[in-house]
């Protein structure tokens, strides 16, 4: 490599290409911004920095994927991508050479510098634009790639505004203007491989889908929809594609020193190309401020209409404090980035970075919301005590600090339908959480499920289609299955809930009575019985039995009761889910106790006692009724 990579050692020129490694950009020779992923750019980043040596395929894993468990195909399908970018035919090797049984090598000669290298005139409306947070006394500066010049803030934002409006005409002519705007943003890279840094850039992504939610015209896909993306390789042409979104937001994030680098670009999914590129640095404790420019020149970006009341109205859910507004994008990361299998470990995170971030500042109606969501989420592992009782109170704070938050009345909705049995409160808490955010595809999820708790199957239908218009890419969870379920469709329900005990617990009790008792309604018989998603332990051996309870003897079933019932170590276990054991018994008394325990415990699973099929054998009994009254379903 010529001239010694060194500590300020910053593009890469190889062939007609420049690499930007501190922005994570490949350059053509005009100085356009190549599409490729953060991830990819990477790679090549390694490369380039080790010109001459061979790399094996497990340290370019580690270094890309660090502490991660991942598929050798990803590393294969970024080589691909990589070999097609740079121009590479099946039989040319002028970058890449493969090392059989090894790894590869990076053979194109490499020039390494501090400073860009002059290469060409970038194309007409493609502008890069470096945005500097000022300090108190500061200037806003802007950086065109094509002439490489500083300005001062004014005559940043006109050279912006006229890139964007020449790219906008040139849009209009030849597809039209469109009033709705389809965003993607993936889950952010870190310029380094340390962990930390990957933990704020998945932090940065989701805090810019909350702030992109709130504006007219956007919609945004939510972050469980693309965290596929985020340990694997894609190309971003069939990420957009299979997201069906019109633009991608990618970008990478650099910490060092208590300063923070961010770049981000826009992804035109149509022909590919980059459009829009930004660079914000700031100070770390500024974080706030950088994400409110981020999502401001975005959405302009994105429609070119002036953002100012919607970007006030976002900004004053947030926190002025740094340190506040920290805490509560860690207690989002654990809230959002988690597994079924340390489900009850990233949520216990959650709610104590919510809780510090609320001490920190106690007007900070967003943490509070967070604060609700994830004890409602806790109800899967612990009891009604510990998680929606706690998560009415935060709701209520959070709409005490903000009464125009729809997140909060949406935690509200699912606390109360639960530890009050307030059903038709729920229903219109639900209701005003779409009235506040209506591109919002959970809460219409939830509402459809809170229909069904009241019987109202046809209107949760209703509601469900009406997710998946908003979000059509999500996978809705169970919500379509429950609707099946408790309309008796059981071989609908049956199918459409295969897969997915990895995102539901519930699913397993639902599958595993529809294969015991309704197994004639699914036509071909499955080969084998469900299977829980726990993978050891005794509580997945009593799901095993309860699994085939029509042939399980009633000593195993009975055995499984009492360790339920007397194991204090045990992870929690909802009183239905005992009952259930007992009428698979034929044990109406035993049952109804466990009913009874249930709803003095405020057991989630017993919102579903108007319904549920699971309890028919119990309908005709006076005590039944007695229990719906009790629950004001009789009403």
């Amino acid at each position: 490599m010529e001239d010694r990579v060194t500590s300020q050692t910053r593009f890469y020129s190889f062939g007609p290409f420049c690499l930007d490694a501190h922005r994570l950009l490949l350059l053509n020779k005009d100085g356009e911004a190549l599409p490729l992923a953060p991830r990819f750019i990477r790679t090549l980043s390694l490369f380039v920095q080790n010109q001459g040596a061979d790399l094996s395929k497990e340290y370019l894993m580690d270094q890309l994927w660090p502490e991660t468990a991942v598929e050798e195909n990803n590393l294969t399908v970024i080589i691909s991508a990589l070999r097609k970018t740079l121009g590479e035919g099946p039989e040319q090797h002028q970058y890449i050479v493969t090392i059989p049984g090894k790894g590869y090598r990076f053979v194109a000669k490499v020039t390494a510098a501090a400073e860009q290298p002059v290469k060409g005139t970038a194309v007409e409306g493609d502008t890069t634009v470096i945005i500097e947070v000022p300090k108190p006394a500061g200037e806003v500066t802007a950086k065109l790639s094509r002439f490489r010049t500083w300005v001062v803030v004014g005559s940043a934002a006109v050279m912006l505004m006229s890139a964007l409006l020449g790219y906008w005409a040139i849009q209009s002519r030849t597809a039209g203007a469109s009033t709705a705007h389809t965003l993607a943003v993936l889950p952010f890279q870190s310029d380094g491989f340390a962990s930390d840094d990957e933990y704020l850039a998945l932090e940065m992504a989701d805090a810019l889908v909350a702030r992109l939610r709130n504006i007219r015209n956007i919609l945004v896909r939510p972050t469980e929809d693309v965290l596929a993306y985020r340990n694997s390789a894609y190309d971003p042409r069939d990420a957009g594609r299979t997201l069906k979104v019109g633009t991608l937001v990618l970008g990478s994030v650099h910490k060092s020193d208590g300063n923070i680098d961010i770049n981000v670009k826009l992804v035109r999914v149509s022909d590919a190309s980059v459009f829009w590129s930004a660079d914000f640095k700031g100070e770390i404790n500024e974080l706030l401020s950088i994400q409110n420019r981020i999502a401001d020149q975005i959405a302009s970006a994105v429609t070119l209409t002036p953002r100012l009341h919607e970007k006030e109205q976002v900004a004053g859910q947030y926190s002025q404090n740094p340190e506040a507004y920290q805490l509560y994008l860690h207690g989002e990361y654990f809230l959002t980035h988690k597994s079924l299998s340390e489900g009850e470990y990233a949520l216990n995170k959650a709610v104590r970075y919510f809780d510090q971030a609320t001490e920190k500042d106690q007007n900070f109606a967003l943490a509070y919301a967070g604060l609700a969501d994830a004890y409602n989420k806790l109800s899967w592992y612990v009891s009604a005590d510990q998680s929606f009782a706690k998560a009415e109170v935060a709701a209520k704070k959070a709409l005490a600090l903000d009464p125009n938050l729809a997140a909060a009345y949406r935690s509200l909705a699912v606390a109360i339908q639960v530890y009050e049995w307030d059903f038709s409160g729920a229903d219109a808490a639900f209701r005003r959480s779409i009235e506040l955010d209506p591109n919002d595809s959970v809460t219409y999820r939830w509402h459809a499920d809170q229909l069904l708790m009241m019987g109202r199957n046809q209107e949760a239908s209703e509601e469900w289609r009406r997710a998946q218009q908003v979000d059509p890419s999500s996978t809705l969870h169970d919500t379509l299955g429950h609707v099946y379920f408790y309309s008796r469709r059981y071989r609908d329900a049956f199918y459409e809930m295969q897969g997915k005990q990895d995102i539901d617990p519930d699913v397993f009790w639902y599958l595993a009575w529809i294969y015991n008792f309704q197994l004639a309604e699914l036509g071909a018989i499955p080969q084998h019985a469900p299977t829980p998603a726990s993978a050891s332990g005794f509580l997945a051996d009593c799901q095993l039995a309860y699994a085939n309870a029509a042939k399980a003897t009633q000593q195993n079933i009975g055995s499984c009761i009492k360790a339920l019932k007397k194991d204090s170590s045990t992870p929690y276990i909802s009183p239905y889910k005992i009952a259930l054991f007992y009428i698979a018994r034929k044990d109406k008394d035993s049952a109804f106790y466990w009913l009874e325990q249930a709803r003095r415990t405020h057991s989630s699973d017993l919102s579903y006692v108007k319904v549920d099929p699971r309890l028919d054998d119990l309908r005709s009994e006076a005590r039944f009724n007695n229990l719906l009254e009790e629950m004001g379903l009789n009403r």
